[in-house]
């Protein structure tokens, strides 16, 4: 489904990703795993042509993407819930729903889609975004995401901030969306729930990809063991 070689990304002088590789098929959950300050959120803004590479290729089904403007990205198939949820806070919820939409010609059937996963979101929809809870927010950004019926939704730290509570209602809709065809990547800090929820991973640190394997193997990794599971 999407496939990234030799990404190299720089901000000015300062080089950022160096030489990064790592693919998608589709119907799985992938997770990008690693410290602070990696260059994680630069993957996922480069992804979405929002930072352009001074070096390698992105293809999704094939068409190379790494040039394309970023509504074009979206319309091919890829949503991102961008870290800190970025909401519109003074916008109710059904109105940052029909923002997530713009790209999308099945706004009716995706809306019943999304009240289904979050019925929340449907009793509330005349509610203002800013008023709701962390994780209430969380579910929204994810609902926004999912109006552009992306083939291939990224979620960008969706547990940061949240209570444990919340954090493993996150990971159970992620599960949820993936049975129901969506392809997930998912970018975070929490490496426990990342990759138990996941197929495969990849250990990004300092702008390179470190290690990659199966989950279950990057769990049982010693150095993922005592660099980010304090075992």
């Amino acid at each position: 489904m999407l496939k990234v070689e030799n990404i190299n990304v720089s901000y000015g002088s300062v080089k950022i990703l160096w030489d990064v590789n790592f693919h998608i098929d589709e119907g799985e959950i992938i997770t990008i795993i690693g410290p602070n300050g990696a260059g994680k959120t630069t993957i996922v803004k480069t992804l979405l042509g929002l930072i352009r590479s001074t070096a390698g290729t992105i293809k999704f089904y094939g068409d190379p993407i790494h040039q394309a403007p970023t509504h074009q990205i979206v319309k091919s198939g890829i949503a991102l819930v961008p870290e800190g949820r970025e909401l519109f806070p003074r916008m109710t919820i059904m109105e940052n729903l029909q923002m997530g939409a713009y790209t999308s010609d099945e706004r009716e059937d995706t809306l019943k889609w999304v009240f289904n996963l979050f019925p929340l979101l449907e009793e509330r929809q005349k509610q203002s975004a800013g008023t709701l809870s962390g994780g209430e927010q969380q579910m929204l950004a994810i609902a926004r995401g999912l109006m552009s019926r992306p083939k291939l939704l990224i979620l960008d730290e969706p547990s940061l901030g949240l209570a444990p509570i919340m954090v493993n209602t996150v990971f159970e809709i992620v599960k949820t969306l993936n049975s129901q065809g969506v392809t997930v990547l998912l970018v975070e800090q929490n490496i426990h729930h990342a990759l138990e929820a996941s197929n495969r991973g990849y250990v990004l640190e300092t702008g390179r990809i470190t290690l990659e394997g199966a989950s279950n193997e990057l769990l049982d990794n010693n150095h993922v063991k005592e660099a980010y599971l304090g075992m």
